[in-house]
């Protein structure tokens, strides 16, 4: 082939035209001298464009990483689609590395301050999504044990007191197993939700709720049980539904 001109293109390749034309990144151009040559045979033609190939999947990886800050095991697993061998594979991730565009403590460190402040998760969740992205356990335990409790607190009792306010209709115990419930799942600890529950849950009126749900059971298996059973039943009912023995017994008792 022979090499007429070669011109710059985009993120640093260059397009050498000749009898064909042929897109290297600069490092290949580099490595091999073609600033300097005039005509390439087959045999390099071939190699410039194997070796070319791993450049041009890299470029396509610093793609995906500026889109978001992506941990080793996504970049691992986002170049395994591509025909690369081992020392290619390691060249890519050791090129990322040293442009410090792949660093899973960096990468750590921001996926925590997200998840704490941009969305709802608290810190046992946050741990548990840094193992899966196979992050070094000591940087794991240093992020976590970082992490500021009374923040966790404050945002935590911000969630809850909200749920209370907007469940009212839902007797105490039945809420608060929702929101242990939700708020487990969210990584927070049960004992820290039981507290804050506890500090802020206010009954708006709780005799008003446990009468609403008796007269709709009531309605419901008056007419398939003696009054005996019907007692039993709905005592059952009230205290699946969360609200607690005393208040089903004075409820029931009044009524039937």
């Amino acid at each position: 082939m022979q090499i007429k001109s070669i011109k710059k293109q985009k993120n640093g390749f260059y397009k050498l035209i000749g009898d064909s034309n042929v897109v290297l990144a600069d490092d290949v151009i580099i490595k091999y001298n073609l600033l300097y040559k005039k005509e390439i045979d087959d045999e390099l033609l071939n190699n410039l464009v194997k070796e070319n190939y791993k450049y041009d999947i890299l470029n396509k990886t610093i793609k995906y990483i500026s889109t978001k800050m992506r941990s080793k095991k996504e970049i691992n697993k986002y170049i395994n689609k591509y025909e690369l061998n081992t020392n290619d594979k390691k060249f890519i991730i050791d090129k990322l590395t040293d442009l410090n565009l792949l660093n899973d403590e960096v990468y750590a460190k921001a996926y925590a301050y997200d998840r704490m402040n941009l969305y709802h998760d608290g810190p046992y969740k946050i741990k548990r999504d840094l193992e899966s992205h196979k992050i070094d356990s000591d940087i794991i335990d240093s992020i976590i044990s970082s992490i500021n409790y009374d923040d966790v607190y404050t945002k935590l009792e911000k969630l809850i007191t909200k749920k209370i306010s907007h469940n009212t209709k839902y007797a105490k115990g039945e809420l608060k197993r929702k929101i242990e419930q939700e708020f487990i799942n969210l990584g927070y600890d049960l004992s820290m939700i039981d507290e804050i529950f506890e500090n802020n849950f206010i009954s708006l009126n709780e005799e008003e709720l446990i009468e609403k749900e008796y007269q709709k059971i009531y309605k419901k298996y008056a007419s398939k049980y003696d009054s005996k059973k019907l007692a039993t039943v709905i005592k059952q009912k009230l205290y699946q539904k969360g609200y607690i023995i005393e208040d089903i017994n004075n409820v029931v008792n009044k009524n039937l």
